[in-house]
């Protein structure tokens, strides 16, 4: 049968096998299967057979069909469950099955009708075999039950899942049987089945429905559509840490379009979107995916739109953590085209996500493939992290660690070096670790078709003296090869030399190729992986975080430093200086100082944690582990100390405290643990949300914009010199752009501690990028200051208001016409207003309960003597016993001839 509205009808009469005597046979202990099926047209002369037997007590093991159509050759027997036949004309046949069970066998026949066009009618005639014989024939009336069935949605993308409602009438009947076609050689047996269409085309869909006496059959050709996908989301990465870099040289993550159809498609007005309520997130401009084509779009958050062919930026980037991500047409209203809906899994650095190459089920890719076709193998899904069953921490008594996989089937392999084990490096794990000393552990869970957990590390600390426990430790964990030091480390020297003269002012140089010094490169480029813990001695109050870690300080210092020990040269420990090991580096004090960036690449955007106690900030871009290179000899202290008067005066300031340093279970000294002066710092300080301009001293070695531009900065400086200040006027405007109360403070405390390198060398500044903003000036690296030598650089009687730093580039502390702050302040000083808010300032911190009075300055010295006493019992008391007693008149006077 076949046509717009075939409909196959079969009616049977059932016979019941008699006992001799005329008795029903009773039913035996098991019984064999009883034969039956069904059959509709699918075309001219091919007709679908779908097997409806009973099996009985056993399951059915074979089934033989007989198409009785001889003129077809081999193709008229077939051993399949469901076959197809091709009858080779229209007519009557005579179709049979025989169904085998372990129990017995049964057969059916029925006449099939093979016309061209109408309704068919068959007739059937079966016998069994097994524990009965029987035979039949007959004909009835009208079917009581009519098949009917609905789909929804019937026309959509490829691939479209379609979700089909058996409708049936059936007139009291109970429906036994149910066979779907769905006319792309997929069926079902199920009553309401779904099924997805992964190709286009237009698909012709069947049902039939049988009852205990009969079979019908409802046919809905050409009922579903599948269109062809115009533009598809067809990978992407959310955490893109060494991969597709932009314009920008940034790596950014990134979303890739794949244009499956055979005509260009103009995206003009499509969207880009991470939030569902929000289609038109991103819009796109006029530009031109070719049919076959892909198209990379930075979800960087620049929100760039170049037609020319440039690099288009959204203006949302994408979260690791998984969100929604669609794809939207131009329409009014938009609808998706293609959404990883309700969100996007879990996504992993430099990882990629996106749909195989025959367009099923997303997935992970091991190597992203941006602007091509996606890679052939993909995984399934992410091995989960492994489970340590000892925390991080300070102990006292050796242990076992055990680690266990929360992933089913997956291996462990872990390491003690520093670096990330992986499917071939590392070693297995199959027992618990000892632990009896120093150690820290990497371990990752490893699955076949998934991809490799990510790496876990503890810390364990087994230092018996009471120093190393009086303050927190930082424990840095890395690759030496890779991260820290030879041949692609941070900290990597190889060949060259040094010249002659002080040692400690020696610089590196190369003296044949493939000499290189790591510690001189700067930049993104030279950020390398890590993991990092702060771990409280206390009570093992702890906090992990993978992150980059960099070189921080200035490019004269860097080109400084040297390996120790063999393989070195001659660069041994001087005497008195505390050796490190032979793979730390040197300067005064041999620590080197590092930079920590926390970015999504990493896992985590930023480092959630209480760092600092005395702060109520706790969400941090950037810390800073300060060696202390010019505040190298006892106290150690001066640079934490002047920040803490600056924020005893009313002003944001970098929070800091004193860290043991390990570097893969090795301690590497007293540390300054720091926040950074950058973006981050000043949103959160500031409570904003907005972009800042941050300025820093010129260097040969980086620039002086850290963040934003230096236009305002110049703009105030040019109108400073350019007017008078002794107007209200000019003074107000320039009052306008800067904290002038801020900028006071800031002069009066590096003027009381004496900082000599600060006017051209150690400065940051910053302004919120909107029309009220204003600069704020904050200190930061004020080491050459409090020195003991009374008439020396930043002694007790150095006056930074009219002195020459010697030595210093000739230096004429305020009166230096080539420093910028010195120009502001020379100009600002004109206007009375100016002077009598100086004047005032002074009043405010050197009397009553102020920042500066003697008390003040000695609770400030004595928490930090408190807080280093573990690891400097001995700490120089010059400060609290000269310097506050006798630093105060000094200043003052100074202040005085300058007309305060």
């Amino acid at each position: 049968m076949y046509g717009r509205s075939a409909r196959t009808t079969i009616h049977l009469l059932a016979l019941i096998a008699l006992a001799p005597g005329g008795c029903p046979q009773p039913p035996p202990s098991e019984t064999g299967p009883t034969a039956n099926f069904s059959w509709l047209t699918t075309a001219p002369l091919i007709v679908e057979f779908a097997d409806t037997s009973v099996a009985g007590t056993a399951p059915i093991t074979a089934w033989q069909w007989d198409f009785g159509d001889p003129n077809s050759g081999t193709t008229n027997a077939s051993a399949a469950e469901n076959p197809q036949h091709a009858f080779t004309a229209p007519g009557v046949y005579s179709v049979s099955l025989e169904v085998t069970t372990s129990v017995g066998s049964d057969s059916v026949s029925y006449t099939v009708t093979v016309t061209v066009s109408g309704e068919g009618e068959g007739e059937g005639e079966g016998e069994g075999e097994g524990e009965g014989e029987g035979e039949g024939e007959g004909e009835g009336p009208v079917v009581p039950a009519t098949a009917g069935f609905s789909g929804a949605p019937t026309t959509g993308y490829a691939p479209l899942e379609v979700a089909f409602t058996d409708e049936s009438e059936t007139n009291g009947l109970s429906l036994t049987n149910w066979f779907w076609t769905f006319g792309d050689g997929g069926s079902s047996e199920e009553q309401n089945p779904s099924h997805t269409y992964p190709n286009p085309g237009t698909y012709t869909v069947s049902l039939t429905i049988a009852w205990d006496g009969g079979i019908d059959t409802e046919i809905k050709p050409e009922y579903v559509t599948v269109e062809t996908q115009p533009i598809i989301i067809n990978e992407f990465v959310a955490a893109n840490a060494t991969g597709l870099q932009d314009e920008d040289g940034e790596y950014t993550d990134w979303i890739e379009l794949f244009n499956p159809g055979q005509s260009p498609v103009n995206l003009e007005g499509w969207a880009l979107t991470d939030d569902f309520s929000t289609p038109d997130r991103w819009v796109f401009p006029s530009v031109t995916i070719n049919a076959g084509g892909y198209l990379v779009v930075f979800a960087s958050n620049k929100n760039r739109k170049p037609t020319d062919g440039g690099n288009l930026h959204t203006n949302f980037q994408l979260t690791d953590t998984g969100e929604f991500l669609g794809l939207y047409n131009n329409d009014s209203p938009r609808a998706a085209t293609s959404a990883f809906m309700p969100a996007f899994p879990k996504q992993r650095a430099d990882v990629s996500y996106g749909l195989a190459l025959s367009g099923d089920e997303p997935g992970y890719f091991a190597v992203p493939t941006p602007g091509a076709a996606n890679n052939t193998t993909q995984y399934e899904g992410l091995a989960e992290e492994p489970v340590f069953s000892v925390e991080r921490g300070f102990y006292n008594e050796a242990f076992e660690l055990a680690i266990a996989s929360p992933t089913a089937e997956a291996t462990i392999r872990y390491a003690l070096d520093g670096s990330e084990p992986s499917a071939t490096t590392g070693n297995l794990y199959a027992t618990p670790i000892a632990i009896a000393d120093n150690a820290a552990v990497r371990a990752r869970c490893l699955r076949d078709g998934y991809i490799p957990s990510k790496t876990v590390t503890h810390t364990y600390l087994f230092d018996s003296s009471e120093a190393p426990r009086s303050v927190p430790a930082v424990s840095i964990v890395a690759d030496e090869q890779e991260t820290l030091y030879e041949p692609n480390g941070i900290m990597g020297i190889s060949g060259g030399a040094y010249t002659t003269g002080d040692i400690d002012l020696r610089t590196w140089y190369p003296v044949a190729l493939g000499d290189y010094q790591n510690t001189i490169l700067r930049g993104e480029e030279w950020e390398r992986p890590t993991s990092v813990e702060l771990i409280d001695p206390a009570d093992n109050a702890n906090v992990q975080i993978d992150c980059g870690i960099r070189i921080h300080g200035g490019g004269t210092l860097r080109a400084t430093y040297a390996r120790l020990g063999e393989g070195h040269g001659d660069r041994e420990a001087p005497e008195g200086y505390i050796n490190y090991g032979p793979d730390w580096m040197r300067h005064f004090s041999y620590k080197k100082s590092f930079r920590l960036y926390f970015r999504d690449i990493y896992g985590t955007p930023m480092l959630a944690y209480p760092v600092f106690p005395d702060s109520s900030v706790a969400l941090f871009e950037e810390l800073v582990v300060r060696g202390g290179h010019d505040d190298w000899a006892n106290p150690f202290i001066k640079d934490e100390f002047t920040r803490r008067l600056h924020g005893a005066m009313g002003h944001k300031y970098a929070r800091g405290r004193t860290v043991n340093l390990y570097v893969n279970g090795v301690w590497k000294g007293y540390y300054n643990l720091t926040e950074r002066l950058n973006r981050g710092f000043y949103q959160q300080w500031f409570s904003s949300t907005n972009d800042w301009d941050i300025l820093t001293h010129d260097h040969p070695y980086d620039g002086a914009v850290q963040s934003g531009d230096d236009e305002a900065w110049l703009d105030l400086l040019l109108y400073a010199r350019s007017n008078d200040l002794a107007l209200d006027t000019h003074y107000q405007e320039v009052a306008g752009r800067m904290d002038v109360t801020n900028f006071i403070d800031y002069l009066i405390v590096n003027l009381y501690v004496a900082n000599y390198d600060w006017l051209h060398a150690n400065w940051t500044i910053a302004r919120e990028r909107t029309y009220a903003g204003k600069f704020v000036f904050c200190i930061w690296d004020a080491e050459r200051v409090l020195e003991c030598d009374p008439d020396g650089l930043g002694g007790l009687n150095f006056n930074g208001f009219v002195e020459n730093g010697e030595g210093r580039g000739g230096l004429t502390g305020q009166t230096d016409d080539t420093a910028p702050f010195a120009q502001l302040y020379q100009a600002l000083r004109a206007n009375a207003a100016f002077r009598a808010l100086f004047a005032e300032r002074l009043g405010v911190h050197f009397s009553g309960d102020g920042a500066l009075t003697q008390a003040s300055l000695t609770a400030q010295f004595v928490a930090l003597q408190n807080e280093m006493s573990g690891v400097l019992p001995d700490m120089d008391t010059y400060i609290l016993d000269t310097w506050i007693p006798q630093r105060e008149d000094v200043i003052l006077g100074y202040c005085a001839a300058e007309g305060y």
